[in-house]
């Protein structure tokens, strides 16, 4: 509707700059073509005065200012023509330059689409369609053929296959499982499902996304902020110049028509509306492009930013490696040991540990504790419930089964001074760790004092079909990469060995992976950190760029990092360095062309060379001409070819 009143506006001025010409230079009614003139001024002038009257009130002056000055001075001196013109030009390319930035929005903002209003619910024993923000927790909702899901929830029951294409970027189908965790967007194909509804409508995992990318809009780069900064100098200069322009020429003895003709070209000629306009869209198509590849920017300031990178700190375990351990091994140590206070030692067989740990580490969001979790649910085991638990970032968990005292974790911070087989237990641990198995061990805790250890658990984790790509790119770009892990040293130095990294920082607790990015940041300068979002948060919130893979939308991802991949695939990494060094190609090209054209007009300005009509349509033309080679990282393939060209090389 707005853009509709704009283009009737225009079509209005353009009706009058063109009566305007045909009556006074053909039928010399020069009263008519003043009453047509004036139609362009009154629409132009009406829009603009009220930008330059807010923009005073705030002791600010803006570019409409220069144009308003610019349209009046035509006027003083007779030149209606001239002044309509402008006036003409510079809302023409406001509606562009708004078109362009719409297009930008409405790419991002198609998400919205992806959310129906309303889901079919049941309900006292019968189907009802209900609107989404009607839905509670816990309530299960079908979803037939064709249907998107409104909310985010976990399936119950069904069999259909899941389009999660608006995620990952990819088209590619997976087939819906029960106790499978799904998102608001996914779409159903060939089948229908129920599911159980696990977030509000307002909490989705979609609804967030497109809260994150409304900020994203919000925040501005360092280029903008200098350009909004000094913008108001700017102007004042170029007032500055003009009127000290029509003094010189005053002084030459040229007269005050002619004088201020020329003076008010060059206050044309010096606005730099292009440089503002470009900046903001090239960033707005940049966040557009890599949200389309299922990369979300939450800012052009991170592109920025990213553009320089000189380090990328990777996490291992759910970023270089799968991040789904299976159990590769179970030692059961039968340690002989005085039970005190009325305990008794816990005992049993290899199902029954398994059982045990799984029943321990069952509220954990470690990697580790869910390897654990699957293998208790394919073999079918029935969880203890635990009375107590504690998680300790980076050392293990603590809970209360049945007045029995348990840990597990690792075995550098199981501190009592007595801890029966522990010897044994280090011992087994050096062994899985040279054969590349992370382990942990599984203990009973006596008392304050006495601990004895129950068995050791191993676990084998994938390496990322993309990692080694992922790094000899970054390297190939200058970034150099390091592994900061929590896991035992070797086996991050093995995973170090398979792709290619040569620094790397071991057996590290979360906090003191913040003070390694701090330190890095010291001495190689910008540092971006890949994680997995779940207990990388500190460090990816020191590092200047904190990047996360949001594996099924993790929460702490989604707040914590600066970037996030919504798919799994790291090798699309390089993309966002590429995409940050074409912002920037992109940017210094407009700034240099736009800066090169007003030093031409404004030389050819004071040569008496350069008519007002061409100062205006050079000033507009460069405007929208930049507006739209910002605009053209959306509409290109190159970005959407490059990353799936990559993917290919990974397959």
């Amino acid at each position: 509707m707005k853009h509709h009143r704009q283009i009737i506006i225009l079509a209005l001025m353009l009706v009058g700059v063109i009566g305007g010409i045909a009556t006074e230079r053909f039928l010399t009614l020069t009263w008519v073509s003043i009453i047509l003139y004036a139609i362009p001024y009154l629409l132009g002038t009406y829009s603009g005065a009220s930008n330059v009257i807010e923009s005073l009130r705030k002791h600010k002056i803006d570019i409409d200012l220069l144009m308003l000055l610019a349209a009046v001075g035509a006027a003083v001196i007779g030149e209606y023509y001239e002044g309509g013109l402008l006036l003409f030009l510079f809302a023409l390319s406001n509606l562009l330059q708004d078109l362009s930035i719409e297009k930008t929005r409405s790419a991002i903002s198609a998400l919205a689409q992806l959310r129906p209003d309303s889901a079919t619910v049941h309900r006292n024993g019968t189907l009802e369609r209900v609107a989404l923000k009607e839905i509670a927790i816990g309530e299960h909702i079908v979803l037939y053929p064709g249907e998107r899901a409104g909310l985010d929830g976990c399936i119950t029951e069904g069999t259909a296959m899941l389009d999660r294409s608006f995620i990952t970027g990819e088209s590619q189908y997976i087939s819906a499982k029960k106790g499978m965790n799904i998102e608001a967007g996914t779409l159903i194909m060939g089948g229908s499902i129920t599911m159980k509804v696990q977030r509000v409508a307002a909490n989705s995992f979609l609804a967030r996304i497109i809260r994150l990318v409304e900020d994203a809009r919000k925040k501005k780069t360092s280029t903008q902020r200098f350009l909004e900064r000094y913008e108001g100098s700017y102007a004042a200069v170029v007032i500055g110049m003009t009127v000290l322009t029509f003094f010189i020429l005053r002084a030459n003895n040229i007269e005050n028509s002619a004088a201020l003709y020329r003076a008010i070209t060059l206050m044309v000629a010096l606005s730099p509306c292009a440089i503002i306009i470009s900046t903001p869209v090239t960033m707005l198509s940049a966040i557009a492009v890599a949200a389309r590849r299922g990369i979300l920017i939450k800012g052009g300031i991170y592109l920025e930013r990213a553009t320089n990178i000189q380090t990328m700190a990777c996490d291992k375990t759910g970023t270089l490696t799968i991040g789904r351990p299976i159990i590769a091994d179970v030692e059961l140590l039968d340690i002989k040991v005085p039970i005190e206070h009325g305990q008794k030692k816990w005992s049993g067989n290899r199902d029954e540990f398994i059982t045990l740990v799984a029943s321990i580490e069952a509220r954990s969001e470690h990697a580790l504790a869910h390897a654990v979790a699957r293998q208790a649910q394919q073999n079918s085991m029935t969880l203890q419930k635990t009375d107590t638990f504690r998680a300790i970032a980076g050392q293990g968990v603590e809970a209360r089964i049945a007045e029995q005292h348990f840990w597990a974790g690792n075995l550098n911070f199981l501190q009592h001074d007595t801890c029966y087989g522990i010897e044994i237990a280090r011992q087994k641990i050096e062994a899985q760790l040279a054969a590349h198995h992370t382990a942990i061990v599984v203990a009973q805790i006596i008392s304050d004092q006495q601990s004895v250890v129950l068995g050791i658990m191993a676990f084998a984790d994938t390496l990322r079909p993309g990692a080694p790509y992922l790094i000899a790119e970054l390297q190939r770009r200058g970034i150099e990469s390091i592994i900061i892990s929590g896991d035992a040293a070797p086996v991050v130095h093995n995973i170090a060995r398979a792709t290619g990294i040569k620094q790397v920082y071991a057996e590290v607790l979360p906090e003191e992976k913040q003070k390694i990015i701090c330190d890095l940041q010291q001495r190689h300068g910008r540092v971006a950190m890949l994680g997995d979002g779940v207990n990388d948060a500190p460090a990816l919130a020191q590092a200047d760029i904190g990047i996360a893979i949001g594996r099924g939308g993790v929460d702490v991802a989604l707040e914590s990092a600066d970037i996030v991949l919504m798919t799994e695939h790291i090798e699309a990494l390089p993309f966002i360095i590429d995409l940050s060094r074409r912002v920037r190609r992109t940017l210094i090209i407009n700034a240099v062309a736009i800066l090169l054209l007003m030093i031409c007009m404004g030389v050819t300005t004071l040569l008496n060379l350069l008519p007002l009509p061409l100062a205006v349509v050079g000033h507009e033309g460069s405007t929208v001409l930049a507006a739209l080679y910002g605009l053209h990282l959306l509409i290109g393939k190159r970005a959407v070819n490059e990353v799936t060209t990559s993917e290919r090389k990974v397959s």
